[in-house]
């Protein structure tokens, strides 16, 4: 069942999901899902696992837990991995449009949409350094990538041997259609 919350300072409806709805669309085993929530987001404000109150999600928190899934179980990050990915990423995730209020396309920005073709490559910071460093490209832009959070030229960003590619463009397209 869908709940809707109309806020009243943007006036757009913000819609909340159960994880069984999400698990159907998404085609997530409903078991895994809940272990990823558990994982990619902080504990229910409603209450616990006895509370009598299943979790309900926001579009941002569904796709932050979709997102933490994909870099789990398909490009093989370990979950404090794509944790501290997840938590690096956010900030740009949010401003280039990705984490949206409403499936149809509306993101906080209004700008209808964003970069299909959209590649974020992912490295660790160095041989010693904890952490890592991000480059963002696109497939059809005919402009040079940039890094995202750092300052490496692009010769340099990518001669490093364990760079991982995020289609975050064809991800999110995917997931905003599933979920519509």
């Amino acid at each position: 069942m869908l709940y809707r919350y109309i806020n009243l300072t943007r006036r757009l409806p913000i819609h909340y999901y159960y994880a069984r709805e999400l698990a159907i669309h998404l085609s997530i085993n409903l078991a895994k899902w809940k272990r990823w929530s558990r994982e990619f987001l902080p504990p229910d404000p409603l209450g616990g696992l006895r509370s009598g109150y299943a979790r309900q999600y926001s579009l941002k928190e569904a796709f932050l837990v979709a997102l933490g899934g994909f870099l789990v179980g398909d490009l093989k990050f370990t979950v404090v991995e794509a944790r501290a990915i997840l938590t690096d990423l956010q900030p740009w995730l949010s401003r280039w449009g990705y984490l949206r209020l409403s499936a149809n396309g509306a993101s906080r920005k209004g700008d209808g949409g964003v970069d299909p073709h959209a590649l974020i490559f992912v490295r660790p910071a160095g041989a010693g350094g904890a952490g890592y460093l991000y480059w963002r490209d696109s497939l059809i832009s005919g402009a040079e990538g940039e890094g995202v959070g750092n300052t490496l030229p692009k010769a340099e960003f990518f001669n490093f041997p364990a760079v991982r590619m995020i289609n975050i463009g064809s991800f999110a397209k995917a997931f905003y259609h599933r979920i519509t």
